[in-house]
């Protein structure tokens, strides 16, 4: 019998208020009022945890899980509920390392489950929705909050506590229990990566602002990293020294990856005098059109499998649109 395959890893969707806080813990009770339906649902225990305390193996465990999930020709979909804190990140890297037409739904919620008006129920059962329907085939990785389902890729939380959680590119709606195709996404290269490789990612995000120096630049550099990201201004711009310090990174074959700090736009090298003109001569790879975070999670998975610095330069390149 055809049914949806419910991946559980923690989350306020999952969680209840105590004195010190939202506490993470699966709350069966919350997964039985978002079911209502007539779809068969089975539900997975991946992991429980906020999503603020995820590592680059948790990601690795969920993608497993999903995997198998899959491969069982009944499993028509998967709906994953996830923190909202990185909610983002765990949705780019699944699209980027599964490959699948089933549809792949990320879910979650803004308020807890005893909450007298909890979104959880109502996002849950919204994506189911969304799993089970034939029109989500092939759209790859979503994201489905608040009656809105966006595309992986460019997604982010865009509030800390409001309903609307979420912005990016939209793919559909979902409206009393139907959802609505309103746009393809381009669909994404699915990338081989290697899970212990990628687990031990070390990528630290420097980010700029007026008057920052290169003193945590070079400390990251000094910590060996996989990979660093700059989070730049602008259009992919930083200030004094950091031409000359991306250089002596990129002399020791460690990649660097300018992003910028605007939620819109591509990372474009418009400005010398140490801006991203100079940076890029320097050596740094610009993240195209991915935020900081998205493109950290591309630069963790490229170097898993890549065998030298070109064959990351050329990988990440190609997949950062």
């Amino acid at each position: 019998m055809a049914y949806v395959a419910l991946i559980a890893t923690g989350g306020t969707i999952a969680s209840t208020r105590s004195e010190d806080g939202a506490s993470v813990g699966v709350t069966a009770e919350m997964f039985d009022l978002g079911t209502e339906s007539n779809l068969e649902v089975r539900r997975v225990d991946a992991i429980s945890e906020g999503s603020y305390r995820l590592t680059f193996e948790d990601l690795s465990v969920i993608a497993d899980v999903v995997n198998r999930s899959l491969k069982d020709s009944d499993c028509i979909g998967a709906v994953i509920t996830h923190g909202t804190d990185t909610m983002e990140e765990t949705a780019y890297f699944l699209d980027l390392v599964i490959a699948t037409d089933k549809p792949i739904v990320l879910t979650g919620a803004q308020r807890t489950f005893d909450t007298p008006d909890s979104d959880g129920p109502r996002n849950l059962q919204d994506s189911l929705t969304v799993a089970a329907s034939p029109r989500a085939r092939n759209l790859g990785v979503v994201v489905c909050f608040a009656g809105n389902v966006w595309n992986a890729r460019g997604v982010r939380k865009c509030h800390t506590i409001q309903s609307q959680a979420f912005t990016g590119t939209k793919v559909g709606e979902v409206y009393e229990d139907a959802f609505t195709l309103v746009a393809l996404p381009e669909t994404n290269e699915t990338l081989d990566f290697d899970a212990g490789k990628f687990s031990e990612g070390n990528i630290p995000i420097i980010t700029y602002g007026i008057g920052t120096d290169t003193v945590l630049f070079e400390a990251a550099r000094a910590t060996d990293p996989t990979a660093i990201v700059l989070e730049g201004c602008g259009s992919g711009n930083a200030g004094i020294g950091f031409a000359e310090a991306i250089a002596k990174t990129a002399e020791s074959d460690i990649p660097v990856i300018l992003a910028t700090r605007v939620e819109e736009g591509p990372v474009i090298p418009m400005y010398g005098n140490g801006g991203g003109v100079d940076l890029v001569r320097a050596g740094a790879i610009t993240a195209g059109t991915l935020s900081v975070f998205q493109a950290r999670v591309l630069a963790a998975v490229a170097a898993s499998t890549a065998e030298n610095f070109q064959a990351f330069r050329e990988r990440f390149i190609r997949l950062r649109g």
